[in-house]
């Protein structure tokens, strides 16, 4: 009877720390940075699902630091999702260039982007917002944002 209550309570132990290191392990991706010659950004590991959160920018001599994209090309922004290890690359513009800056407005946090002046305008990360579903961007004045549009002047994009 005492060896069956040792056995059991072993037992019981093992279960609490086995169920205690599961919930302990979260899955967790890298995030590497390219800086494009720029000062250097540490890797940084974050948890499945959370949103990005940047508190560093690269700095390059002579040129406007003007974001990061992902591995696929996407505009990261501060609604940024992390599902997969992942690679940022830093994005410049030559101080000299002709820059216009895009605004818009996720979950109620104003963002911009800068790009050069002529630019055909650049995917921008989905905006998440509990309760909807995205589905495309369109200028202030209503026109649909296309892939094609061609940006010269300061302006702002709206989330429908």
């Amino acid at each position: 009877n005492k060896k069956q209550i040792i056995v059991t309570s072993t037992i019981l132990i093992l279960v609490i720390i086995i169920l205690l290191i599961l919930l302990g392990c979260e899955q967790k991706y890298n995030i590497t940075f390219n800086t494009d010659r720029g000062s250097q950004i540490s890797d940084i590991k974050i948890s499945k699902d959370k949103t990005l959160n940047l508190k560093e920018t690269p700095t390059k001599e002579g040129y406007i630091f003007v974001g990061f994209t992902d591995q696929d090309g996407n505009i990261v922004t501060s609604n940024y999702t992390v599902n997969k290890d992942t690679k940022l690359t830093a994005n410049w513009i030559s101080k000299d260039e002709n820059i216009v800056t895009i605004s818009y407005v996720v979950n109620d946090k104003s963002e911009n982007i800068i790009i050069k002046k002529g630019s055909s305008l650049k995917s921008i990360t989905e905006p998440q917002k509990e309760g909807y579903i995205f589905d495309r961007w369109k200028f202030s004045d209503g026109s649909l944002v296309t892939s094609d549009s061609i940006v010269n002047n300061d302006l702002e994009i709206i989330a429908i």
